[in-house]
């Protein structure tokens, strides 16, 4: 086994948070050395969006931070322009999300955003499905090739890549931290920066630093753009989990599903459904007609997405070893929140104390017991009327459902031991017999045979 020598910062995984970190890292003169197995491949597909999370009501302060920071990038980072405007609608089918959608332009047009909700809706939208939309002409959203661009900034700065996977931990307290990679090499550390959720997850299983993490297999599907169709980037929050339509530059549109809350997506399967993506168009194609006036048969890719029981991200230290940092959980968000959570780990890597927004995402909190589970994110929370249907129906038959059989239920094992016994009746010493004119002189039980 070849050991190196300390190689700084040890950051698992090759993401927006993992890269970012290494790059900050490197800007404040620390060392970082990024491990990644998936890192001479293609970068997976990545949701564009960066309007809508702002909108989860658990996380505000992170996502302002986040946006502030992914602005700021090219002067501090000395990276591209990152962002670019995107106008942006939220639709509403319902009186529920109606409602919701109303309360959250009010709170953040009093934050000073230039947001709200009206009933004018623009031609190709479905005026007897959608009710109205919360608007945001001042939107951003991610450049194409975000991931690319980040891995060629870190590949520029020279920092150390290994591309292998990590298969063992080893962490003394308050001493540096040993990963042993499946290719013989053990790279030692002052901290370890777990940023990918299946790595961590294989990583930690069976320590006392592991996480209760679920996956969710997220759908992109890839179909080309109407001549002359001019989209703003749409969101519309789903019962089990949000879409997101997004236009992109080569005259296609791409269908984000994330599926948080879709039990038959509760798989890190990495091939996509067989009836998801129909049903998915045929869905969309209730609320935006024109965007499937020449229906074509969509290409489909799979994104896979972690949660934790709260729906929260786990981010920091871990309280009795920081030497191990987390940035994990997101829910398919990572992106949007990335690089908040680079500047917040550098300082932790600093020994600066952590922002006090931090407390509720602490990654022992599952251990500990603090915590509190919820059914669903803030951003698909809120009341609906039991008769209120007005959106389109997702009814695709469930895959599994192909390959159920009836089957006649077994006889219990304990079932042919069973008989009816008479009973004995004991009458009481010198007391007359009461009997009732309907009474039966005989009880009958169950008893076993002997």
């Amino acid at each position: 086994m070849a050991v190196q020598p300390s190689a700084g910062v040890l950051i698992l995984g090759g993401g927006p948070a993992a890269l970012l970190s290494a790059l900050q890292l490197h800007a404040a003169k620390v060392p970082a050395t990024l491990v990644d197995p998936t890192w001479e491949s293609a970068p997976p597909p990545l949701c564009a969006e960066l309007a809508f999370m702002w909108g989860d009501e658990s996380l505000p302060g992170l996502f302002h931070q986040s946006l502030g920071l992914w602005r700021s990038a090219p002067q501090r980072l000395g990276l591209p322009q990152l962002l670019e405007d995107s106008p942006y609608l939220d639709l509403a089918t319902s009186p529920g999300r109606e409602a919701k959608l109303r309360e959250e332009a009010t709170l953040d047009a009093l934050g000073g955003e230039s947001i709200t909700y009206t009933t004018s809706l623009p031609p190709f939208l479905n005026a007897q499905k959608v009710r109205g939309v919360k608007s945001w002409p001042g939107g951003v959203r991610f450049a194409p090739g975000l991931l690319l661009t980040l891995r060629d900034a870190v590949a520029a700065r020279g920092i150390a890549v290994h591309a292998a996977r990590a298969q063992s931990l080893g962490v003394e307290k308050d001493g540096p931290v040993t990963l042993t990679l499946a290719d013989g090499t053990a790279l030692t550390g002052s901290h370890l920066l777990l940023a990918s959720p299946a790595g961590a997850r294989k990583l930690l299983e069976g320590t006392p630093y592991s996480l209760p993490l679920r996956p969710a297999r997220g759908h992109v599907l890839t179909l080309p753009a109407p001549a002359g169709l001019a989209l703003p980037l749409l969101v519309h929050r789903m019962a089990r989990g949000h879409l997101f339509i997004v236009p992109q530059a080569n005259s296609t549109v791409e269908v984000h599903y994330d599926a948080l809350l879709d039990p038959l997506q509760a798989t890190a399967r990495a091939t996509p459904d067989d009836q998801l993506p129909a049903a998915l168009i045929q869905y969309l194609s209730a609320l935006v007609p024109p965007l499937f006036a020449a229906p074509s048969p969509p290409t489909a890719a799979v994104c896979t997405h972690w949660l934790t029981p709260d729906f929260l991200p786990a981010l920091g230290a871990w309280e009795s070893c920081p030497q191990l940092l987390y940035a994990v959980g997101f829910a398919g968000r990572e992106a949007a929140f990335a690089a908040a959570v680079a500047n917040q780990l550098t300082q932790l890597v600093a020994g600066d104390a952590a922002a006090t927004f931090l407390t509720d995402f602490a990654p022992h909190r599952f251990l500990s017991g603090h915590w509190k589970k919820q059914d669903k994110p803030g951003t698909l929370t809120w009341s609906e009327a039991a008769a209120a249907t007005s959106a389109p129906s997702l009814t695709a038959t469930p895959e599994y459902m192909n390959n159920v059989q009836t089957v006649a239920t077994p006889e219990a094992s304990y079932a042919g031991t069973v008989k009816q016994t008479e009973k004995t009746v004991v009458k009481p010493a010198n007391k007359p017999e009461m009997r009732s004119r309907n009474s039966r002189p005989k009880i009958q039980t169950a008893g076993l045979k002997k």
